[in-house]
């Protein structure tokens, strides 16, 4: 089957094979046009002018993420981005001055309520002050003068390394986008504080707790990386979130959310009067100091994990090298080919042959700061026994190493990465998003064209040197669910 499968690739069309130096072309044409600009504070922006519609996308990406957060704090980088939508002191308040007084009340109150101490003589109190701050706040203002700007797609996410605040607007809004988003990032106030924990501890329950694949992969990192920083989710623990309070959140943002940790990037419609603008605004932000780029590498935990999870699941995760390694390129090559193509000798072997999984593939994470991991999942199917499909498995890529991948196959594994390039080339959004991490993780906003060509030139010898070192079951970790 094996064999029969290799001769198949050697019948590929020649266009996909030269559909990769095209679109590598195509990437160089746009990023000559990338303006990149640094501010005094240490605020980076970076400009793509796109007249394609009279639109921009616009993405802030701040240099913070879970691995940035004290021990104890475990979820504040995630808490504090929800927290970033609820307003700043001009916006989603009638009277900065007369809330502030009632928050630090409110916040004093509704803590020791949280904690079940709060004495009876004191609840009351606590319900005046909620229907106060109540008749101050404008819930949610600052989203809805976001999409009255004629918003949309506006969202954030944080990860293990960053946090991003994102959206698409009509061209005529920058200004007042811009004012938004710099008061945003100079005056935030934690607004609801308590209200919203309680969200997040919803969203926990949702997205974790209750989510097979979610429990599996928080227990995955935690056995893959241990105490390094990655070793913890994103979201938090309850347990941590508890004891936050409104103050160490200010900490927090007054710590990272600071010029050296910031980087705008825009594409669209835009002239240099709407830079300028941006530039004058984006210069009150305090320089502050610059957060740790890389973080020292965890040791390798090879090991088998087996645990009931709900879900009929083999998960084989692969330690590689953080980019600018170049194993971290080659590693994504293999796997393209490997977990993804249905062409695989795996797939073909567990799935459509043997019919053990219903399917493979695979992702990368938690993040880019250090060593880092090539998850492989492999859902099986009711009444296999998982260590048949581990031992198929490994079996098929033993065979595999031993004879390499072709040249063929290794173009064929370019060609599925330029394909999803060429999606995140076609959502704008994730293209700025791909941009301004680089400018803060790399230095250089021109760095996903430089990972475009390395992915071009690696040649089927060196990928082949990785698939022999990194595809080791001395260098995995599985955890088998069921």
């Amino acid at each position: 089957m094996m064999r029969f499968l290799r001769t198949i690739l050697l019948f590929l069309s020649p266009v996909l094979l030269q559909s990769f130096s095209e679109e590598v072309k195509r990437f160089e044409d746009y990023f000559t046009k990338l303006q990149h600009y640094s501010l005094r504070n240490g605020v980076q922006v970076n400009f793509i002018p796109d007249k394609t519609a009279p639109i921009f996308y616009a993405v802030t990406t701040v240099l913070v993420g879970s691995v940035d957060e004290p021990d104890n704090q475990k979820g504040i980088a995630h808490f504090l981005e929800h927290l970033a939508f609820k307003g700043t002191k001009t916006v989603g308040t009638k009277d900065w001055n007369s809330e502030k007084g009632l928050l630090e009340k409110a916040w004093e109150l509704e803590r020791l309520q949280l904690l079940k101490k709060l004495p009876e003589e004191k609840k009351q109190e606590l319900q005046n002050v909620r229907k106060q701050l109540r008749d101050l706040w404008k819930t949610e203002e600052f989203q809805s003068l976001l999409a009255d700007l004629g918003g949309v797609e506006i969202n954030a996410t944080t990860s293990s390394d960053f946090t991003n605040y994102f959206g698409k607007f009509p061209a005529e809004s920058f200004k007042k986008w811009a004012e938004l988003e710099i008061d945003r990032l100079l005056n935030i106030v934690p607004r609801q504080f308590y209200e919203e924990m309680r969200v997040i501890f919803q969203e926990r329950k949702m997205r974790v707790d209750g989510d097979p694949l979610g429990r599996l992969y928080e227990f995955l990192l935690s056995k893959a990386f241990g105490l390094h920083p990655y070793g913890y989710p994103t979201i938090g623990y309850k347990e941590h979130l508890l004891n936050l309070t409104p103050y160490d959140l200010l900490k927090f943002h007054e710590r990272f959310y600071r010029g050296a940790n910031i980087t705008i990037t825009l594409i669209g419609a835009l002239n240099k009067e709407d830079l300028k603008y941006l530039f004058s605004l984006a210069e009150k932000i305090p320089s502050g100091e610059r957060n740790t780029q890389f973080l020292q590498s965890s040791a390798v935990r090879a090991a088998v994990h087996r645990r009931k999870f709900g879900t009929k699941m083999v998960a084989v995760s692969f330690y590689k090298e953080a980019y600018p390694s170049e194993e971290d390129l080659c590693v994504t090559l293999v796997c393209k080919y490997l977990f993804e193509s249905k062409q695989s000798p795996i797939y073909w072997t567990l799935v459509e042959d043997l019919r053990l999984a219903s399917g493979v593939r695979f992702f990368e994470g938690p993040g880019y700061r250090s060593k880092n991991l090539a998850i492989v999942l492999l859902p099986y199917l009711s009444g296999v026994n998982p260590k048949k499909i581990l031992d198929n498995f490994w079996r098929v890529l033993e065979d595999i190493k031993k004879t390499g991948l072709s040249d063929r196959e290794v173009e064929l594994a370019k060609t599925l990465i330029l394909r999803q390039g060429a999606d995140i080339f076609e959502n704008k959004l994730y293209l700025a998003q791909w941009i301004g991490e680089s400018s803060l993780l790399y230095n250089s906003p021109w760095e996903p064209l430089k990972i475009i060509k390395k992915l071009q030139n690696f040649s089927p010898q060196s990928i082949n040197s990785c698939l022999q070192s990194v595809f080791q079951k001395k260098n995995s970790l599985t955890i088998v669910s069921n």
